[in-house]
């Protein structure tokens, strides 16, 4: 499951890997070899893989999860599951949205992978 813009997607998430990425103002070698830098915060990016449908009631539901990521919005407000059992919310835009195609007839297609990356509009973080 995932919240995004508070709006509940039921959608099984089958894979969260969670980044932590540590942005610079600058960073630059002074002649001695040393690194001086100035840091900004740290920003989180979550990539979701998220379970094919099986049913007619969770290809809709895919569906629907598939249009708000393809929504061409600046920022999402996104809610994902934390690792102590609660979640996690934070501002982000969609960095890349990617669907694998299972099976198609005439009458219906059928996705065997959706997966998004988001990435934090703002730091998590900060010196």
């Amino acid at each position: 499951m995932i919240v995004i813009d508070g709006d509940t997607f039921n959608v099984p998430i089958l894979q969260l890997t969670d980044t932590l990425n540590f942005l610079d103002k600058y960073a630059e070698r002074t002649v001695d070899g040393n690194l001086r830098r100035e840091l900004i915060g740290t920003f989180p990016k979550a990539r979701l893989i998220f379970a094919s449908p099986t049913t007619w009631e969770e290809r809709a539901e895919f569906g629907r999860l598939t249009s708000k990521l393809r929504e061409p919005v600046e920022f999402h407000t996104v809610t994902i599951p934390a690792e102590d059992g609660t979640t996690f919310t934070f501002i982000a835009y969609v960095s890349e949205v990617t669907r694998e195609l299972k099976r198609w007839t005439p009458a219906a297609t059928w996705w065997k992978a959706l997966s998004v990356t988001f990435t934090a509009q703002g730091p998590k973080d900060r010196p």
